[in-house]
């Protein structure tokens, strides 16, 4: 008799297949595609530690059958009146040890018509088999009437030297493009910076109205740790003749700097349930604190252009205090560098445990504006809510505005 995996549920690999083998078929089943023309297909996306891709070989799907290390191999699907299947031949020993985490999905090509969502698509299931043949797992996935059109089934992932799968039903209403792109694969169509002459979006206050990016509930052993990460590359951009220093004087006093590698920085506005308000900060030092108030520290500060840039920087929120964090603004800043965000080529990520990565793309097409929102992090009754916010702003001071914290801004400078 197969284990029945409920959504979110999870079981080390060992216990289905047997202690030491690492090998096993997965196969994703749904109904209601029309095997005349068929619109849905099956991916898979091998991840790092970071949970991003190291390039499109790391994407196996119809036109990519099989992964570079002979690990992973995509069937051709089988498809009949009743039910449409489409496995993967999976071996984890061959896997590049690079890899922690396999992403099992599949996407709807609405274009070609017959289904457009993934609701339609019932029943849904993702299945394991043993190398005998034998099915060893079930998880079947109910999903309430939506326009999602991508959806992530499972994940087999590695944990404290263990192989485990977990059935995870998270459908992206944008599609593929979002589900690749939050793994860090780029999509031509939509690469394409912001026009600077793109609507400016409303003022944001707390308590926003919009559905956010993502919303979590805390897990029955709290959130944990949470980790932001900010990267980014491209040269910068002669710089044009010092102009007047205005009243924040360019970067808050900073001088020039000559060209070269740009300088980007990680920061975080906060407001704690007190009501208290400050910023984390590699400017100033105000580089936070893990355990005791603000409950989120930077992690030093990427400079200098080399491959440290190319790392980027790092804020680690303290889940266990969610309760006394009300709200986190994140944002960058080029600090270093003639502000360019489409040559900056930033790109934020957001990872709260045991959940898909939140990806921010930080594309804006503006010139002289050193300040870029990332994402707005809100404490809804105790839940996670995440709105990605993609703004750039003239200085620190016009994005404080903006978003109401009020703080009071002085002139200052790195060491």
């Amino acid at each position: 008799m197969s284990l029945q995996l409920p959504r979110g549920g999870n079981t080390a690999l060992a216990s289905v297949l047997g202690a030491g083998e690492l090998r096993l078929r997965l196969w994703l089943e749904w109904g209601g595609d029309s095997p005349a023309r068929p619109a849905v297909d099956a991916l898979l996306f091998m991840l790092t530690a970071s949970g991003q891709v190291r390039g499109d070989a790391d994407m196996v799907f119809y036109n990519q059958m099989s992964s570079a290390d002979g690990a992973v191999l995509l069937h051709k699907p089988e498809l009949t009146d009743a039910l449409n299947r489409q496995a993967f031949d999976l071996d984890l020993s061959r896997l590049d040890p690079a890899i922690e985490k396999l992403a099992i999905c599949l996407s709807i090509h609405h274009e070609l018509g017959g289904v457009t969502a993934i609701s339609q698509l019932s029943p849904l299931q993702t299945c394991v088999e043993s190398v005998s043949g034998a099915r060893v797992l079930q998880a079947g996935l109910a999903l309430p009437a939506s326009d999602e059109t991508a959806i992530i089934m499972a994940e087999i992932y590695k944990r404290n030297g263990e192989w485990k799968i977990k059935s995870v039903g998270q459908g992206f209403a944008a599609g593929l493009s979002a589900l690749a792109q939050s793994y860090g694969i780029v999509v031509a169509e939509e690469a394409q910076a912001v026009p600077s002459s793109a609507p400016v979006q409303t003022p944001v206050t707390p308590g926003l109205s919009i559905a956010p990016a993502a919303l979590y509930k805390p897990p029955h052993d709290g959130f944990g740790e949470i980790l932001v990460n900010l990267n980014w590359g491209g040269k910068a951009a002669p710089a044009p003749p010092p102009a007047k220093a205005g009243l924040l004087g360019g970067l808050l006093g900073a001088k020039p700097k000559p060209p070269g590698q740009l300088d980007l920085d990680l920061c975080a506005l906060y407001e704690l349930s007190d009501g208290y308000r400050g910023i984390v900060q590699s400017l100033g030092g105000a580089m936070g604190a893990y355990n005791t108030a603000p409950y989120m520290q930077l992690l030093g500060d990427a400079r200098g252009g080399g491959q440290e840039a190319y790392q980027g920087e790092t804020i680690r929120i303290n889940g266990r205090f969610w309760g006394e964090i009300r709200r986190i603004l994140l944002y960058a800043m080029i600090f270093e560098g003639q502000p360019n965000w489409a040559i900056a080529q930033g790109h934020a990520q957001i990872r709260v445990k045991d959940e898909l990565p939140v990806g921010v793309r930080l594309n804006q097409n503006t010139n002289a504006h050193r300040a870029c929102s990332i994402a707005l992090i809100e404490n809804v009754d105790g839940k996670m809510a995440i709105h990605k916010r993609v703004e750039t702003f003239k200085n620190p001071k016009e994005l404080d505005q903006h978003y109401g914290w009020g703080l009071r801004w002085t002139a200052g400078a790195k060491d």
